[in-house]
């Protein structure tokens, strides 16, 4: 009998000292979450995003830069809404920016276009200010971009995905030395998709979209029919580099959509 009385005391005091061991854990944790959330209170997280005009830890899309801006921490549904903000301003400077295609400015005279032209820039990333400055720097080209236009994905974080950028020579209305043989410059559009599609990139979704509006856009401006839309190796081939010596390409890369914008600006004829 006083056997079983002490097992019973026994238990009873491992039970308090257990349920005392638990409830102590408890109390540290807590302390160790208050104190963790009373330190990070009030500081700063930095993201990156699209702009040159920053004001009250906001940020807007202006000039095609990446800059970071700064978030409480506390404040997490920012966060999240960073990339939305992100895309609507980019879809927002892409509707100004097809709005205004030939809005010409300084009494530039507009050209009959009579080609389109599409390419890839064999790059994984880049932007128009990027390619502009690489063609003044290493082809030594005063005009810069040798493009009319770029649509940029989000490689590298120096662009927009999906952004398309006017260059200086459609402004300007002059050729873009975007042949080896220049004849069919004079009257063609150069359009440079960012990447390379000869390896395992692709196309953007955001770019696909984007690039099929600013063809259609300038194919029914111009009257230009697709057969007059065309890749850059369809002109610059092997076969004209075997019969005359200059070279030839396979831009924009055999992953490029090509036959799927046809088809999809067939639909819409």
């Amino acid at each position: 009998m006083k056997f079983h009385l002490l097992y019973l005391i026994f238990i009873f005091l491992s039970f308090i000292f257990i349920t005392v061991i638990i409830i102590f854990n408890f109390f540290i944790l807590f302390v160790f979450i208050k104190k963790t959330k009373h330190n990070t209170k009030g500081k700063k997280i930095i993201l990156l995003c699209n702009d040159t005009n920053k004001s009250n830890n906001q940020s807007t899309l202006t000039n095609n830069k990446f800059y970071p801006i700064i978030l409480n921490s506390d404040d997490t549904t920012r966060k999240v809404k960073v990339n939305t903000a992100q895309k609507n301003l980019t879809d927002s400077k892409n509707i100004t920016t097809l709005k205004n295609l030939f809005n010409f400015k300084n009494n530039v005279k507009e050209k009959k276009w009579e080609y389109i032209v599409l390419h890839h820039s064999a790059t994984k990333g880049g932007s128009a200010k990027a390619f502009d400055d690489y063609h003044r720097n290493y082809f030594g080209d005063p005009n810069g971009l040798e493009y009319h236009f770029v649509v940029d994905n989000n490689i590298g974080k120096v662009s927009a995905d999906g952004l398309i950028e006017e260059g200086n020579r459609w402004e300007r209305q002059i050729l873009a030395n975007h042949l080896f043989r220049p004849n069919l410059a004079y009257i063609s559009i150069a359009i440079c998709f960012v990447g390379n599609f000869n390896t395992d990139q692709r196309v953007t979704t955001k770019q696909y979209k984007n690039g099929i509006k600013l063809i259609k856009r300038l194919k029914d401006r111009y009257q230009i029919k697709n057969k007059k839309i065309i890749q850059h190796a369809d002109i610059d081939t092997y076969e004209r580099y075997l019969k005359d010596g200059i070279s030839s390409t396979s831009c924009p890369g055999k992953y490029f959509p090509y036959d799927k914008i046809i088809k999809d600006l067939e639909k819409e004829e």
